[in-house]
């Protein structure tokens, strides 16, 4: 924990993400931030972007009130501030957070054999 009375971590990092391809179906195959605010204070959250062929993609920002949460579709170029991953090309995110927060990370692949999958992001004290 950063205070003493703060919940959570301020600096996360995703490393395995790549956005699969939407599928045919009702359901969509999808990669989702599910990011937990559990604090009084609002969270102003900032994401980076790397790829392994390009330059980073920076200041992706966030607004996360107090004792609230918020599932990113990170595919949702209106949830991830204009910016819109790439299907398919593999990622790893910095998020960096002026409170403590908790970060957890899904993605649902609609072929057969796939269900959805869920882990927690890494942290940096």
């Amino acid at each position: 924990m950063t205070t003493n009375d703060e919940l959570g971590e301020r600096i996360w990092f995703l490393v395995d993400g790549e956005v699969p391809e939407p599928g045919e179906g009702a359901i969509k195959g999808h990669e989702a931030l599910c990011i937990l605010n559990p604090n009084k204070e609002t969270a102003e959250i900032k994401i980076t972007i790397f790829f392994k062929d390009k330059e980073p993609v920076r200041d992706i920002r966030i607004t996360l009130e107090g004792e609230r949460m918020f599932d990113i579709h990170i595919n949702d170029p209106s949830e991830m501030g204009g910016y819109k991953i790439p299907v398919m090309k593999p990622y790893s995110m910095k998020i960096e957070s002026t409170v403590g927060i908790v970060v957890q990370h899904s993605r649902l692949i609609t072929q057969n054999n796939y269900p959805i999958f869920s882990t927690i992001a890494y942290y940096q004290k």
